[in-house]
Parts: structure tokens; sequence; C-alpha cells
């Protein structure tokens, strides 16, 4: 297991986290012990004032102890003040390192990770991340200074009285116990409210993804009618769970109510009795106040423990080094990225369906191989099992001697040229989603001129004030999908690799464009592999091989003109067309 999953998949590693800053941590707790104790006086000063003030009439001692309050009560509200501010210092540190590390297990991911997931559950882990925080660095800290309190205050009441002390002894255990029966109706409610969030944020995404799509085709009544269904489901949900925590408040009330009427009742006998002074009732009563928040706080850490737990447990899969992307121990960085790609018997399945069937067929290095066949075929399984994203399950795949699962994957990629017919416009400047360069002073401005003319993008440039400067939103919404096929081809041009790997590059170009496109990009990556999925026949066969696949099975392969004498799938189709 990986350092940073060990640090915050558990709640050992949590805390080991939390216990990086000790030091702060040393320092809220001496904090915590002096508010206490500031707290444990105001009580015997509250009995001095009655039994020696009042009843004696002194009034210099009225005022020394009232000074002596003011004091204490100044020092208790900087204390607070200095002990909110360290926790709130950690809990944003902590915070940081948790949404990180959760994002960088994210991206490390396999790619088919991804395919049952949905964007929405993804972003609702970024609040499960910050209940993590809330138990980290507010209830555990709270819970500590809650035992503390009680104890100190527990054992003055005892002092005053063995029956006081007994009945909040007992009252205590009966509230925690009621807390921990509650936390089974907690969890389902948890989980219930989890899958709500995720769907309304799934659902908004879409919209906002979709909305020339829900416009054009008059869509928007039946996306309000999904969105209501939606927020019924999350009010009902939260109808549930109002009316759970009101019998789970009830019942605290009125034990609450009962401790302390008996405690009254008993503390108004001893005075009665003379065993016990108008002075020390009142204290009492002071002290009955301030254990109140420190009973909060313990029923609040159990239920921020649950939270945490729960929330740990959905995060769990994120950080399984089993579903991550790996590092080959026997990878060897001197391997020449000039070699042929060759697949032997590969088989791969997806949920229980194969969509790959025991293919064999080799890509020579310098070669153009098209891969043809229908949407579904299978082409774009073979694209993703060339770049690592998907693995093999059967056969082999390799690039001379060398099997691909053997070839550290960040090396491999960066050998390849990719252009995905879904492929991704980042929200940034039109030079950044060319380059994808971290810095702007290591771009080859040269090079970037020759991709953008290479992809037809120049005739794009004319009309933009600010150039490769522009600003290009989300997903490039404000360019066609044309404009945005011919910023990925840029993309693939300039990253200059040895493989240049297309899946249906010019989908969305016209004819002539395409064309045009394909031979400026052939000549560039001249004497390198230029491997094509693409269903567009008369754009590539020109290529040195051809691989008709079909329903996960290759049917044919070879030449233009080997399967034009052939007259099987290749030919029918190559007759069908305009």
């Amino acid at each position: 297991m990986s350092q940073t999953t060990k640090n915050i998949s558990s709640f050992s590693g949590l805390y080991e986290q939390l216990f990086k800053y000790k030091t702060a941590i040393f320092q809220v707790l001496i904090l915590q012990l002096l508010w206490v104790l500031f707290e444990l006086i105001f009580p015997f000063l509250t009995q001095a004032l009655v039994d020696q003030g009042i009843n004696h009439q002194d009034i210099d001692f009225i005022y020394l102890l009232l000074l002596g309050q003011l004091a204490l009560f100044i020092g208790i509200i900087t204390s607070d003040f200095l002990r909110l501010w360290l926790l709130r210092h950690i809990g944003i540190r902590i915070n940081i390192k948790l949404v990180n590390a959760y994002l960088r297990n994210l991206l490390f991911k396999q790619y088919l990770f991804f395919s049952n997931k949905k964007q929405g559950d993804l972003i609702q882990h970024i609040n499960d991340n910050l209940r993590i925080e809330t138990f980290m660095t507010g209830s555990s800290v709270n819970f500590v200074s809650a035992i503390f309190k009680i104890l100190v205050f527990g054992a003055v009441m005892f002092i005053f009285s063995w029956k006081i002390g007994f009945i909040f002894v007992v009252s205590f255990f009966l509230v925690i116990f009621w807390d921990f029966f509650f936390l089974r109706y907690r969890e389902k409610i948890d989980h219930e409210r989890f899958k709500v969030g995720s769907k309304m944020r799934s659902q908004l995404m879409e919209v906002l993804e979709g909305l020339v799509d829900i416009k054009v085709n008059n869509l928007e009544k039946y996306k309000v009618a999904e969105w209501d269904e939606v927020q019924n489901q999350f009010a009902q949900n939260r109808l549930r769970i109002l009316k759970i925590y009101q019998i789970y408040q009830g019942f605290n009330f009125i034990i609450g109510q009962l401790r302390d009427i008996f405690i009254l009742f008993f503390a108004a006998t001893a005075v009665i009795d003379g065993t016990m002074t108008l002075g020390s009732m009142l204290a009492l009563q002071y002290i009955l106040g301030q254990l109140t928040k420190p009973t909060t706080d313990i029923m609040q850490f159990v239920q921020d423990w649950q939270d945490a737990k729960l929330s740990l447990g959905r995060l769990e899969e994120v950080f399984l080094e089993t579903q991550k992307e790996y590092e080959p121990s026997d990878f060897s960085p001197t391997i020449n990225y000039q070699q042929n790609i060759s697949f032997d018997n590969v088989r791969f399945t997806y949920k229980d369906v194969p969509t790959i069937k025991h293919i064999t067929f080799d890509v020579p290095y310098g070669s153009k191989v098209a891969l043809v066949g229908k949407s579904g075929s299978g082409k774009s399984t073979i694209i993703k099992i060339i770049l690592k994203l998907l693995q093999a399950e059967e056969g082999e795949v390799k690039v001379g001697d060398h099997r691909v699962q053997h070839i550290n994957y960040k090396a491999w990629r960066e050998n390849c040229s990719f252009v995905s017919q879904d492929g991704f416009i980042f929200s940034n400047t039109l030079a950044y989603n060319i380059t994808l360069a971290e810095d702007a002073v290591a771009i080859d401005h040269d090079l970037m001129n020759e991709a953008i003319k290479l992809s037809c993008l120049d005739q794009i440039m004319a009309g933009l004030e600010d150039g490769t400067a522009t600003m290009v939103g989300r997903g490039g919404k404000q360019f066609s999908k044309g404009q945005v096929q011919r910023i990925l081809l840029a993309r693939a041009i300039y990253k200059n690799a040895n493989y240049l790997i297309m899946d249906e590059p010019t989908s969305a170009l016209d004819n002539i464009t395409a064309k045009k496109v394909i031979q400026n990009i052939e000549q560039f990556f001249a004497g390198r592999t230029i491997i094509t999925a693409t269903h567009k026949l008369k754009l590539f066969e020109h290529v040195d091989k051809i691989v008709m696949i079909e329903e996960g099975d290759i049917i044919e392969q070879g030449s233009f003109d080997e399967l034009i004498k052939l007259e099987g799938a290749y030919h029918q189709q190559w007759l069908g067309l305009d």
C-alpha cells in the first residue's frame, strides 16, 4: 500500500496525519485544560458569593468576587479564541491533504474504474472529505475536552452530594446508550442522503452539458419533472431525518429534564435539612449547566465518528491499490520506442460481454494501419488496449519483444500521440489546449504554429482577436465540433510522438478538410507508426494495412488491393459507398 493510501484510508492513518501537528494539538489541549480549570472556579465563586458575601452582607468581598469572575471570563474567551483558531488552522491543512490525496488517487485509477461511476458520486465524495475533517479536528479534540470536563465536574458533584453525582452518572450513561442505539438508523439515512445528493449533482451536470439538446428537442418540461422527482426524494429523506432526530432529541430532552428535576429535588431537600448551603445548591446548578455542552460534544463525537466511518467506507474504493495503474518492476527505461506492435490471440470482456474475441494482427513500425468497422465493433477497445487504458484478459500485446503490461504506462503514453473522438477541451488558453504545457515559457512556438497549420486550425485562428492566447471555455463550447476536432488534431501533432493513434479523428470534419488534414498528418508523421480507427473507408484506402473488425473479431486484413480482390466484407462495404 502506498504512503498516501496508508495515511488517510483508516482511522489510525488519519490520526497519524493529525499527530503531525502535535505541537499545535498540544497547545489546543493545554488551552482546553485552562478553559476547564477557569470554568471550574466559577461554581466555587458562586458558592462564596452567596454563602460569604450575601449572607454576611460583605460588599467588598462581593466586588472582589465579581472582579475575579470578570478576569476568569476574559481568560475563558481568550483561551477559546486561540483554541478555535488553532483547530481551524489544522483543519484547513488536513482538508487540503484529504482532498489532494483523493484527487491524486482518483486520477491514477485504471480507466475501467470510471466506466460504472456517476460523476455525482465522485463529486459527492468531496463532502465525505469535509466530514472526515470535521471529525478529526473538531469532534476528536472536543471529545478529549468533554471527557476531562465531565470527569472533573462529575467529581465535584460527588463532593457536594453523592446522590446528585450518582443521578448525573446514570443519566449520562443513559444518553450515551441511546446515542449508540440511534446510530443504526442514522447509517441507513446517511446512505440514502448520499445517493440522492449524488443523483441531484449528476442531473444538474447533465442539464448544463446537454443544454442545447434539451432546448432543441423541447425537453425542458421533462427535465424539470425529473428534477422535481429527485427533489421530492430529497425532501422525503429530510423528513425521515427530521422524524428520527425528533425522536432522538425528545428522549434526550426527557432524560435531561428528569435528571435536573431529581438533582434540584435532592439539592433543595439538602438545603432544607441543613446539609447543604444555598450557595452550594446554586454552584451545583451552575455545574449542571456547564455539563450540558460536554455531554452534547460526546454525543456529537459518536455521530461524527459514524459519519467519518461511513465516509471512509465510501472512499475506500478510491484508495484501493488493486484498481490503480501500476509501474512494473521489470520496466526498462532503455526500451526502444520505435518497434512493431503486435496482438496475439487477445481477448477482452466488458460486463460479461466479449468486446474483443481472440484477435491477432501486427503493426510494423513506420506503417499506416486502419482499423475499420461499424460503431461498436471493437475498434475503440483495441485503441484503449494499445494505450494501456485497458488490459487484455487473454493473449499478448507487445511492443517489439516487450509485453505492454511490462512497460511503464507513463513512458509508453509519452511516446504516443492520441486523437480521441470525444477528446476534452480544457478551460484554459488555446495555446494550452494545443501544447498542454504547464509552463508557457516551455512552449515550442514553431512546432505549435506548424500544428495549427497542419490541422487547418489556422482558418479558425484568423477570427480570434487574441490568437492562441484566447481563453477557451470548459469543453470548448464556443467552438463547433469540427473546430474542436482540429484543436485535438493539433494537440496530437504538437506532441510529435513516435506513434500516432487516432480514434475517428475526422468524424466531425467535412470530406475536403478531412482529406487535407489526413494528408498533412501522414506527411508530418512519415516514417512513424499511424494507427487509425475509422468508418471512413475512402480516406484510408491508401494505408499499408486495413484490419476489418466485426463484433470483436477480425474478419479480414490486408492492403486495399488485397481486400478488394478478396471480394469479401470490405469489398461489399466499398461498393456500397457513394
